[in-house]
C-alpha cells in the first residue's frame, strides 16, 4: 500500500513539472519579443530668424519632444534589446551658426544600433533626461544670435537628407521645422533654370504673388538633383514638415506656401504631411500627434 502510494506521489509530482514546462514554453513563444525594421527619424532644425520669437522656440521643442516620445514607443515595442532604431537631430547649415550651436546638436541624436542588447535601456533613459535641458540650452542659443543667415533647406534635402537614407538599414522619417521660406545663406549662390529656383526669394515670391499666380504657377523649385535620382523614396522616405509661418499681408500667403512645397515634393516622390504654425497650438498638437504616430 505505502508502495502504491509512493508510485502515485511520484506519478503527480512528473505530471506537475511537465505541465510546469509546458507553460513555460507556451508562455515564452507567446512574449517571444517581435523585432520591427529599422527606422532612422531625423530631426532638421531651421535655426534662422524664425525662432527669435520665443512662442516659436517652444512650439519647436514641444515639436521635437512629441517626436521622440513616438520614437520611444517604438523602441518598447522591441523590448528595447531589439531596437536598431536612431533618433538624430540635425541643424540645417546657415553661416550665422556658431561652432558651439553645433557642437551641442552632435550631442541630440542616440542610434541604438551602437549598444550591446543590456545597455540599450539604460542608454535611452539618460538620452531622455538629457534631451529636453539640451534642447533648451540650443534653442536659447539659437535665440540670441546678433545676425541670421538663411537655412538651406534646398542644400539639406540635396546632400544631407540622401547621407541618411544610405546610412539608415530601412525607413527614414525626416521631420523638418522651417518657417516654409526656402531662403539662402548669402555666402550660397543662388541656383537657376528657366524660371525655377533653389531658393524663394523676394523675386520668386512677388511673382507668385501677384494675380494668384501661385495656383497656376507653384512648379517655381529646382529639384536637388540627388535627392530626385533615388527610385526608393515613396517606399523608404516620410516626410513632415513642420512650422509654416506666412509673413505677408498676401491674403492666401500660407496656401501659397503649401501649394509650391507640395508641387515640390510630389514631384520628387516623397509622400509628406505640412503643418502651419499659424493656426492655435492644441489644433497643431492633434495634428502633430497624429502625424507622427504614422510615421512611427
Amino acid at each position: 500500500m505505502k508502495n502504491n502510494i509512493a508510485i502515485i506521489l511520484l506519478l503527480s509530482l512528473v505530471a506537475l513539472i511537465a505541465s510546469s514546462c509546458g507553460n513555460n514554453s507556451e508562455t515564452t513563444a507567446t512574449t517571444e519579443v517581435k523585432r520591427l525594421e529599422p527606422l532612422t527619424m531625423v530631426i532638421g532644425l531651421d535655426l534662422s530668424n524664425r525662432v527669435v520669437p520665443a512662442g516659436t522656440r517652444e512650439r519647436d521643442m514641444n515639436s521635437i519632444m512629441k517626436a521622440f516620445e513616438t520614437f520611444e514607443k517604438r523602441v518598447q515595442k522591441s523590448h528595447y534589446i531589439k531596437s536598431s532604431d536612431k533618433f538624430v537631430v540635425t541643424v540645417l547649415r546657415q553661416s550665422s551658426n556658431s561652432p558651439e550651436m553645433l557642437a551641442l546638436a552632435e550631442e541630440l541624436s542616440i542610434d541604438l544600433s551602437a549598444y550591446k542588447m543590456g545597455s540599450k535601456r539604460k542608454k535611452m533613459d539618460e538620452f531622455k533626461a538629457a534631451l529636453p535641458g539640451k534642447l533648451r540650452q540650443l534653442y536659447d542659443m539659437a535665440g540670441r544670435q546678433t545676425c541670421y543667415s538663411g537655412a538651406d533647406v534646398w542644400g539639406y534635402l540635396d546632400m544631407q537628407l540622401p547621407a541618411y537614407l544610405d546610412m539608415a538599414e530601412d525607413r527614414v522619417a525626416l521631420i523638418l521645422l522651417t518657417d516654409g521660406y526656402i531662403e539662402m545663406d548669402p555666402a550660397t549662390e543662388n541656383a537657376r533654370r528657366g524660371q525655377q529656383y533653389n531658393c524663394l526669394n523676394q523675386q520668386v515670391l512677388t511673382r507668385l504673388r501677384e494675380g494668384d499666380a501661385f495656383k497656376e504657377k507653384s512648379d517655381v523649385l529646382l529639384l536637388p538633383e540627388t535627392l530626385a535620382r533615388r527610385k526608393d523614396l515613396d517606399r523608404r522616405l516620410r516626410m513632415l514638415v513642420i512650422g509654416f509661418q506666412p509673413r505677408e499681408g498676401y491674403h492666401l500667403e500660407q496656401q501659397m506656401l503649401n501649394a509650391v512645397w507640395t508641387t515640390w515634393l510630389d514631384k520628387m516622390g516623397i509622400r509628406h504631411q505640412l503643418i502651419s504654425y499659424d493656426q492655435p497650438p492644441v489644433v497643431v498638437d492633434k495634428l502633430l500627434s497624429k502625424a507622427i504616430e504614422k510615421m512611427g
